[in-house]
């Protein structure tokens, strides 16, 4: 007959080499569903539709390493701003010929902070 002793170092000894032998496996890390931002750019004086005006998300504290998301518009003046992370960004529409536009600008003023949260997905921003 075995010894006791015996007997439980050879048990710890098997579920060593067993629990070695599963694989480590990690859960993903949740990432946070982008957002979308979409919209249409005219004219302020006719509401004509504006064909390649720039649009972008600029963060709110950028630095040299952020990352500006950005579109064109199409022929009809809409855009649309896929894969953004939720933040807070200054959102801005300019065309050649065009004063700058920044989001809810009441004139000169770099205009409101538009705060993105997870899977946001903001439809008819309008910039005139």
């Amino acid at each position: 007959m075995l010894s006791p002793v015996l007997v439980s170092r050879a048990a710890a000894l098997i579920l060593l080499t067993q629990s070695a032998a599963l694989p480590t496996s990690r859960l993903p890390e949740k990432v946070p569903p982008p957002c979308t931002v979409s919209g249409r750019v005219v004219t302020a004086t006719d509401g004509t539709p504006l064909k390649s005006s720039h649009v972008a998300l600029l963060p709110e504290h950028a630095s040299r390493n952020s990352h500006v998301y950005a579109a064109l518009s199409d022929g009809s003046g809409r855009f649309t701003i896929k894969d953004a992370p939720a933040g807070r960004y200054r959102f801005l529409a300019t065309h050649t010929g065009y004063v700058d536009k920044y989001y809810h600008s009441t004139g000169d003023d770099t205009g409101a902070v538009l705060a993105l949260n997870a899977g946001d997905d903001l439809k008819d921003i309008f910039f005139a």
